[in-house]
């Protein structure tokens, strides 16, 4: 694959092989990650603290989300700094087919609501593709999901493949990773502690309005499995 560029207003998108991604861009991501992601959550271990900022660098931004030349990115770039950026890898399933999982996804706090998350999800999962996907803790990560890709999540098909996808996956992390789903929610046990304080709102109004499948409540370590399927 080779880079794709176009123009949406002042934002220009990238869409970047492992091989191709720069020291500069990827100390871009890296600092964007740092600085938009989150917060440990209270039950996270020493050295790390409660409240404080989620901050990653250069090497193991390399070693979570370029780890082979199965990595991809796609950058939102603004008047040459990264804005935006959604990283994923492709896998086959056996019986299922090609596998696209969003595997971190962050959009800068002043172009959050401005239709970011949903267009670097459209360009990760592109058009060929049965199931795409992500791990989040936090709804709008899984609304921009389903809007890039116009399909909704549906616990059932997850529970079916879930654990399909979760064996096959070459992400470092999912080799420790436990599913937890069945016909009303959909978790993955990460260990990862981010802080639910901002998402807790978030998913209460979602709840509320009806259309939240994934699960009510969302344990510390825990992330929603968010998976739509492609079967056309």
């Amino acid at each position: 694959m080779i880079n794709s560029t176009f123009i949406s207003t002042q934002i220009r998108y990238e869409h970047i092989p492992r091989a191709l991604f720069t020291e500069e861009y990827i100390a871009q991501c890296a600092k964007l990650f740092s600085e938009n992601y989150g917060v440990w959550g209270p039950d996270v271990s020493a050295p790390l603290k409660p409240g404080e900022r989620i901050k990653m660098n250069s090497n193991r931004f390399k070693d979570q989300y370029l780890f082979d030349d199965s990595c991809y990115g796609v950058l939102a770039v603004n008047d040459s700094t990264v804005i935006g950026q959604a990283f994923y890898t492709c896998f086959t399933v056996e019986d299922l087919g090609l596998i696209k999982w969003i595997i971190q996804l962050v959009v800068a706090k002043d172009y959050r609501h401005l239709k970011v998350g949903s267009t670097l999800c459209s360009m990760a999962a592109g058009i060929e593709w049965k199931g795409c996907g992500l791990a989040t803790s936090h709804p709008y990560a899984v609304r921009a999901l389903e809007k890039a890709c116009r399909i909704k999540c549906d616990p059932a098909l997850i529970l079916k493949y879930g654990n399909q996808i979760l064996t096959t996956s070459p992400i470092p992390y999912t080799k420790t990773a436990v599913l937890h789903c069945s016909g009303n929610h959909s978790y993955i046990d990460t260990h990862f502690f981010v802080d639910h304080c901002e998402i807790s709102p978030v998913l209460e109004r979602e709840v509320a309005l009806g259309r939240w499948k994934l699960g009510e409540t969302l344990q510390d370590g825990y992330e929603f499995f968010a998976f739509v399927f492609n079967f056309e």
